[in-house]
Formats: structure tokens, C-alpha cells, sequence
């Protein structure tokens, strides 16, 4: 964990674990969240309910027949579908942001203590870099005022974890889904993942105000980036 450049943070969203380490003036967190794990259980019982309608699932006369639809539903809806799951059924989005709002916010005070305290810098990650970590980078670019066309360009850039992609996914679902297109960043998956938001909360804000990071903590986390840049 001793990073040579700096990193005071990582906010890790694999594992179970919490690690702190470091001097008062130069604390490094590792903070896992389980929670953030998404489970091949989990991911089928949502397209179950949300992706095929009940009278196709009454009609299905045996229990291969509807595991076939699900991973059918499953494959269909792509990468933009594993990130409507991870948007509507997983709490590390907001313990996420709260921690790096805290974080950023205990530096802040510290420089004022200390004035050669370096600036804080945030790392959060997942097991790819870009599905987890690219909603995270997602909402705090918007919060921080980056455009739609910013935001979709930065996600592209993970697209060269693709290779490793294949390899870690390769035995979901039993290998009976082609998860080809989860192991890309494509543009338009985050394009209609903006587009999903904005269709169902009626914007960002209005999701994050819906899963618990109301107006009080976009604004505390908008100031303390802005007081580190």
C-alpha cells in the first residue's frame, strides 16, 4: 500500500476487508465493500423480474425453459443491463461516495493545520477498473460539471482491460450467456446508461437523492474536490 504517488485512498469494491494504515498526516484507507459484489444469483433474479414479462415466464413449462429465457434476457440487454442492475440494486454507490466526501473533507482540514500537506487523491476501484469504478467516475465527473461527451470519452479509455475481461468472465452463468459485450467500455453503453438515469429519476441528482446521497452530501462533496483542485 505504500503507493509512490501518493495515494492517500483506495476504495477497493472487491473483498471483505478493511485495512487503515499511516500517520495522522498521512493516512491511507483501504476500505472493502462487499456489498458491491454482484452475484450471479442476484443478477438473474432482477432480469427475471425486470426483463421478461410474467406471462412469458407462466408459460415456460419447465425450469431449463425459464433459466434458458433469463440467460436470453441476460445476453440481450448487455452491458448497459449489468449497469441498470448495478445502479438499482447495490448500496456501495452511496457508501462510496460518503467515504470519499469524508476523506476529502479530513484532508481539507488538515491542510489548514498543516501547510505543507499534500492535496488528497482518491483511488477507488473494482475488479476490472471499469464497470463499478466507471459508475462512481461517471457521477462524480457530472457533479463536478464534466459534459455527457467528457464522461462517455473517459469510459472508453477502459476498454483495454477487455482481454483480462474475458478471462474473469468466462464462467458466469455456467458459460451459457456470451458476456463478450460485458468485457468491453463501449461508448454507447454508457451513453444509455446516462440516458437510462435520466429517463427513470429524471437526472442524476434525482437518482442520488433517491438512493440516500441527498443535496446536502452532493453539495459537500462538489466543495471538498473543489477545495483539493
Amino acid at each position: 500500500f505504500n503507493d509512490p504517488r501518493g495515494w492517500e485512498v483506495a476504495l477497493g469494491c472487491s473483498g471483505s476487508a478493511t485495512k487503515v494504515d499511516g500517520t495522522a498526516s498521512n493516512r491511507r484507507f483501504y476500505l472493502c465493500f462487499e456489498d458491491s459484489y454482484l452475484s450471479e444469483a442476484s443478477f438473474l433474479k432482477y432480469a427475471e423480474s425486470n426483463w421478461i414479462s410474467p406471462e412469458v415466464l407462466a408459460n415456460a413449462p419447465d425450469e431449463d425453459t425459464r433459466e434458458a429465457l433469463t440467460f436470453k434476457a441476460v445476453e440481450e440487454a448487455g452491458l448497459t443491463g449489468l449497469y441498470e442492475v448495478l445502479l438499482e440494486t447495490k448500496q456501495f454507490i452511496v457508501v462510496v461516495l460518503q467515504a470519499i466526501t469524508l476523506h476529502l473533507e479530513q484532508r481539507s482540514r488538515q491542510r489548514k493545520i498543516d501547510s505543507d500537506s499534500k492535496p488528497a487523491k482518491v483511488l477507488f476501484h473494482c475488479t476490472l477498473g471499469k464497470d463499478r469504478t466507471g459508475l462512481i467516475a461517471m457521477i462524480c465527473q457530472h457533479l463536478m460539471g464534466a459534459s455527457d461527451e467528457q464522461i462517455v470519452n473517459d469510459f472508453g479509455k477502459s476498454d483495454c482491460v477487455r482481454d483480462l475481461a474475458k478471462r474473469v468472465l468466462k464462467h458466469y452463468f455456467k458459460g451459457k450467456v456470451d458476456l463478450s459485450r460485458w468485457c468491453l467500455a463501449d461508448a454507447s453503453a454508457m451513453t444509455h446508461t446516462l440516458m437510462y438515469i435520466r429517463n427513470r429519476y429524471g437526472s442524476i441528482h434525482g437518482y442520488l437523492h433517491q438512493i440516500g446521497f441527498d443535496q446536502s452530501w452532493i453539495q459537500r462533496l462538489v466543495e471538498a474536490f473543489s477545495i483539493e483542485n
